[in-house]
């Protein structure tokens, strides 16, 4: 199997009891887990991936939320670089509130402000936005933020902290 080409996202719930070896080794501590970008299950992997559309669902969560949704770049860095900027942490409130917001946000919200000229405008990664009729990339985005809420409402419900990394 070849080398994934790209930028993905990944995140990691951190338990009360993870903190500790994340603190100790931070990259050890998030590449430990197998991520599946496509496949992962939010219910029950302590890792998940939303494939190239982070960017995206940034983009498409500013303009239906503004910042108080921002579950990419809203979270504070806390190591060195690891080629796409550093990581980011969110305590477990950080990560309540985050969950909250992503909860009164459906994915209905965000499709209104999907335009795929003014995202191939804005070079908004991966810069493939079609409107061709078939809602391709709609599902896809879709698919990949609902994973994204219900990790978010599992790390909440648990009192967990999370990571966030791009790679």
């Amino acid at each position: 199997m070849g080398e994934l080409v790209g930028i993905r996202c990944r995140y990691v719930r951190v338990g009360s009891d993870d903190v500790e070896s994340l603190w100790r080794d931070p990259e050890s501590f998030v590449f430990g887990f197998d991520v599946n970008h496509l496949n992962g299950d939010p219910l029950a992997d302590q890792s998940i991936g939303i494939e190239k559309t982070w960017h995206a669902l940034d983009y498409l969560l500013d303009k239906a939320v503004g910042p108080a949704a921002d579950v990419i770049f809203g979270g504070d860095p806390f190591a060195d670089d690891w080629g796409y900027g550093p990581p980011s942490f969110m305590d477990s409130k950080v990560v309540k509130r985050k969950a909250d917001v992503l909860n009164r946000t459906p994915f209905s919200n965000l499709t209104v402000h999907y335009d795929a000229q003014a995202m191939q405008n804005e070079e908004i990664y991966p810069g493939v936005w079609r409107d061709d009729g078939e809602d391709f990339d709609l599902r896809w985005l879709r698919g990949h933020y609902e994973k994204l809420v219900t990790f978010f409402n599992v790390a909440a419900a648990a009192g967990d902290s999370m990571v966030v990394v791009l790679t």
